[in-house]
């Protein structure tokens, strides 16, 4: 790692699925202490990217660096341990788990045993919710709640960079401003976050800058209020 790297560096990134490919020569950045969001339609290739950053599919061609090191075939786990936190898209909690279960599993990884209780105590305050509610089941929170439980159980990694699929899909509007008001919050508090979002108003609304991904080409990158002021932008993406 050099001294204040590129949180992460993704550089002419091409990739798919066996022989249907999504991404072409994709390049993006997220600096230390930013929150940057890739907004897009549906099947832009917003998701695939993520699976190539955390190690869940391997690129065709292109590279991955994180914290100044190359990451680009390595596996989901040593990303996790290098400090790359993942909160997938439709939450994927273990349903029959208790939250503290859920909790717990997520620091699977850390070897300073010692921080664990300290950073359970620092996750369950950005979730004051959800602090008298450590033995219910997964299954039995809200869609907002579970949302919450997925984006808490990835910090109790420490993650160093923080990847959100879709966070805000599906709930209802209040739960979509509590959600966006703690991904500025958990950035504040020194994780750097990329954000997958297809409510780009949101995205554009919490980032600090932006790209638009279109048929799984980058085809705009500009500072988040920028992009949200663009024409185009709001044409595409914002119904104005």
């Amino acid at each position: 790692m050099t001294v204040d790297a590129t949180t992460l560096d993704v550089s002419g990134i091409c990739a798919g699925y066996g022989s249907v490919p999504v991404l072409h020569d994709v390049s993006i950045k997220v600096e230390p202490g930013s929150v940057v969001t890739l907004i897009g339609a549906n099947g832009a290739g917003k998701s695939t990217l993520l699976k190539v950053v955390g190690g869940l599919i391997q690129s065709t061609g292109g590279s991955v660096a994180f914290n100044g090191t190359d990451c680009t075939r390595r596996r989901p786990d040593q990303m996790v341990r290098a400090g790359l936190g993942i909160v997938p898209e439709g939450r994927r909690l273990f349903g029959e788990m208790t939250l503290r279960e859920n909790l717990e599993l997520g620091a699977y990884a850390r070897t300073d045993r010692q921080n664990i209780a300290h950073d359970f105590e620092r996750v369950l305050g950005l979730f004051p919710e959800l602090r008298d509610r450590l033995s219910t089941q997964a299954k039995s929170f809200s869609g907002g709640q579970q949302q919450m439980v997925a984006i808490a159980r990835a910090l109790m990694g420490a993650p160093k960079l923080l990847l959100l699929d879709e966070p805000t899909i599906g709930l209802a509007p209040v739960v979509v401003d509590r959600v966006a008001a703690l991904i500025r919050e958990i950035s504040e508090l020194g994780v750097d976050i990329l954000l997958i979002e297809q409510n780009a108003e949101v995205a554009l609304s919490i980032a600090d800058f932006g790209y638009v991904l279109e048929n799984g080409r980058v085809v705009m990158a500009d500072k988040a209020e920028a992009l949200l002021a663009n024409p185009q932008v709001r044409l595409a993406y914002l119904g104005v």
